[in-house]
């Protein structure tokens, strides 16, 4: 008996010290446990592992290109998205949107579909809003078995308020941060030759230069939550302050 003891207790230590060699070879499979169980009626040993690590969480960044034309009959975007994937799986790509107006059409290689929804849940700490009032961009990127995860996608949105409050003010559907690491984005005001621009709020973004001639574009630069209102009014129109 004693010997059979012995001999028990020997590949009991065996399992330990093979167990604590596959550990040290497998240094990154932190979550991975391993607990040795000797049970009286049988002598049998019981290897116990929890589980593999979780994945890396998704990180990407983004780059946008606002250009917008205002009118009296629409105001419309044509705004170029470059997502750039740091690191996880890019199963949805999320992205905020502030303003008013709607999003048309997304569109560019590698996309599988889009969707806008609204947010639900609790507020924001980057803006202090709640989000159950604010609107999201999902973009899902082509994923095809046996092929790398996509990295980069260049994607074209249209954007559209139609019938805007002539006069009156209206805040310009732009693309925001959302759930991006990194973030910059430029944003070109265009009045059509029928109608006066003026922009009463631009939170969160930096002017860039000085618009040359009455006619001559306006343009904004930002890399955190930003929001634009402008007022129209009817070109030459004297607007009673």
């Amino acid at each position: 008996i004693g010997i059979g003891w012995s001999r028990l207790g020997l590949l009991i230590l065996g399992c330990f010290l093979g167990a604590g060699s596959a550990l040290a070879a497998n240094a990154k499979a932190d979550a991975a446990r391993v607990s040795t169980t000797l049970t009286p009626e049988g002598g049998r040993i019981v290897i116990e592992t929890p589980g593999l690590p979780p994945p890396a969480p998704l990180f990407f960044s983004a780059t946008v290109d606002h250009a917008i034309r205002l009118g009296a009959a629409e105001i419309a975007g044509e705004v170029r998205l470059k997502l750039r994937v740091v690191q996880g799986r890019p199963e949805v790509l999320t992205l905020g949107l502030s303003g008013d107006g709607e999003i048309v059409d997304v569109s560019g290689k590698g996309l599988r579909d889009w969707s806008v929804r609204q947010g639900t849940g609790a507020p924001s700490t980057s803006s202090g809003q709640a989000a159950s009032g604010k609107r999201f961009l999902d973009v899902r990127p082509l994923m095809v078995p046996g092929v790398p995860e996509p990295k980069e996608l260049e994607l074209v949105v249209h954007t559209r308020l139609h019938k805007p409050a002539v006069p009156g003010t209206s805040a310009i559907l732009i693309v925001t941060p959302g759930e991006a690491v990194g973030f910059a984005s430029k944003v070109s005001l265009q009045a059509d030759a029928t109608i006066d621009l003026r922009v009463t709020t631009a939170t969160g973004m930096v002017p860039l230069g000085d618009a040359a001639g009455s006619r001559a574009a306006l343009q904004f630069h930002s890399t955190v939550e930003g929001r634009i209102e402008v007022m129209l009014t009817p070109r030459g129109a004297a607007l009673a302050e």
